[in-house]
């Protein structure tokens, strides 16, 4: 092609883009430091105290099956009647807003009958209407509700499935972003579930599990990792606060499901982690990786373990006691060789 023929085509593709993606004009306001420093504290900087920021982006992650969507609903039915969040952490009422792509209304009402939801609170739940935040259409229907409904909490479940760019790449992440953050311009905080990746090895630092391309971590204003742990046939969800823009970090805690009655649940206060119960779960995270890469011998596991973790032999060998104890590993002998390898039998709950 002549290149006066193959510049024409590009100025022509350039058009074309140009018109898909208009350049709208808006007036920019600067601040003076006055200016600024008046207007710290007109608002409350949490609408849960200490662990979710208002109009700020929060990330609720872990693994398929740990117990995010449990924490979430809790998180909305303490917000939507501004009582203390696992009884402990204050809240400001608001209406809430969940926008669902995986469970469906089904799986809700089940979970809300269970945790006897009272049904007059102020949420409100769209359910598989394919909403995509990187979608104007879809956006600007999004934040019309927001508005009208003077929504105070959106939950996204999962995030994955609210938009359609790669989440590996860290321009197309952060574009879906920018959109979130026009949905906390108008007064909204965000609560987003996101999933851990499968594979890579423990690097020591939970919030480095989630999914995706480094642009998540770098949005969000906090980040509660949740973790299931079986102890005694006690379910128990550990929560970890890993990141947190407007202040300390909470020290990790755990919280309790307790039936009630037949077939009821309730979501209550557990414990505070204490830093060596803290070291044995970051091993457990460890070791169960580490197997899922091959079978291992107990040396092999516990050298590895330590050398990425930099926890002790003594909680190592703790933490594969309780894994054993717990039916999440097993041990096998393999050419006169004992190994421990993944239980298959396992299955997400």
């Amino acid at each position: 092609m002549h290149p006066k023929e193959l510049r024409s085509v590009f100025e022509s593709l350039a058009r074309k883009e140009g018109e898909k993606n208009p350049v709208v004009s808006r007036e920019r306001k600067m601040l003076s430091v006055k200016e600024a420093m008046e207007m710290t504290g007109l608002t409350e900087l949490f609408l849960v105290d200490k662990l979710i920021p208002r109009e700020g982006i929060t990330a609720l992650s872990g693994h398929p099956g740990s117990g995010k969507s449990w924490v979430s609903l809790h998180i909305a039915e303490c917000v939507a009647k501004g009582s203390p969040l696992f009884g402990l952490y204050k809240t400001e009422q608001g209406a809430v807003l969940i926008v669902d792509e995986e469970s469906g209304v089904s799986e809700y009402g089940r979970r809300w009958k269970k945790l006897a939801t009272d049904p007059t609170l102020p949420i409100r739940l769209l359910s598989k209407e394919r909403f995509k935040l990187d979608n104007k259409a879809d956006l600007e229907e999004l934040k019309e509700l927001v508005v009208k409904n003077q929504i105070k909490l959106i939950i996204f479940d999962p995030f994955v499935a609210m938009h359609s760019k790669a989440e590996n790449s860290a321009d197309e992440i952060q574009s879906v972003m920018s959109n979130v953050q026009e949905l906390t311009k108008l007064g909204a905080t965000v609560l987003y579930i996101h999933h851990h990746r499968k594979d890579g090895l423990f690097k020591g630092n939970r919030s480095q599990g989630m999914r995706g391309s480094s642009a998540f971590s770098g949005i969000n204003d906090s980040h509660l990792v949740v973790e299931k742990e079986n102890v005694d046939n006690e379910l128990k969800i550990n929560i970890y606060h890993e990141k947190s823009r407007r202040g300390e970090t909470e020290k990790g805690f755990s919280v309790k499901l307790v039936n009630v009655g037949e077939e009821g649940i309730r979501i209550e206060f557990g414990e505070e982690l204490e830093e060596q119960k803290l070291k044995k779960e970051q091993a457990k995270d460890a070791i169960l990786e580490i197997i899922e890469g091959g079978d291992k011998s107990r040396q092999e596991l516990i050298q590895t373990t330590a050398s990425l973790t930099k926890v002790g032999d003594r909680t190592i060998k703790e933490a594969i006691k309780e894994l054993l104890k717990a039916g999440l590993m097993s041990r096998a002998r393999i050419a006169g060789k004992v190994v421990y390898k993944p239980n298959e039998s396992v299955q997400s709950l």
